[in-house]
């Protein structure tokens, strides 16, 4: 049985996903089952449908970051991200949200006062595959009047972090492993 996005090819991806890496390229690589990821996030990884249910098929985000280095690759692991945070003088957040170039309207990430802030940590169950390269950066969308803050003030968000992008990833194919609170 062939791996998850196994025909699939990058220069096909949708233009707003070529858009978020740096130059609009990104690398293949399969990831193995009893891989881990992981994703900032104040929400749940698997989110129940109306009912509460998880199903098998419920999809999950496409953008992780490894767990791990990935041997072969620039891939760096979560106590990479951590190392660079602190050399900057950033919470993981401040990190994450700067460097990963993410934007409120994507993802709050700065929930932290409500204690809602997290790593949400997957295991692959299936090999999958899946894209990384730097991220480019992004508008910033805050608001600085209404947000201040050590980010707020700039027009942009850097970028230039690795960030992996699986699409079609489903509760088939990863499994939630863990939460960290940061």
């Amino acid at each position: 049985m062939p791996a998850l996005n196994d025909s699939l090819v990058f220069v096909h991806a949708p233009a707003g996903v070529r858009q978020a890496f740096q130059c609009g390229t990104a690398r293949r690589h399969e990831f193995a089952a009893g891989w881990e990821l992981f994703k900032f996030t104040g929400f749940e990884a698997f989110q129940p449908d109306r009912r509460g249910n998880r199903s098998l098929g419920t999809p999950l985000s496409p953008w992780w970051c490894s767990i791990l280095p990935v041997p072969g690759t620039d891939i760096p692991g979560l106590d990479d991200y951590r190392s660079q945070a602190d050399q900057l003088g950033l919470s993981m957040l401040e990190y994450a949200r700067e460097y990963l170039a993410v934007m409120h309207s994507w993802n709050s990430l700065a929930d932290t006062q409500m204690g809602l802030a997290k790593i949400q940590k997957v295991k692959l169950q299936k090999p999958v595959y899946g894209f990384y390269g730097k991220v480019q950066r992004q508008a910033n969308d805050r608001v600085p009047l209404r947000q201040p803050g050590r980010l707020g003030g700039r027009s942009f968000l850097a970028g230039g972090a690795i960030q992996i992008w699986i699409p079609n990833l489903t509760s088939e194919f990863a499994m939630p492993c863990g939460t960290i609170m940061v």
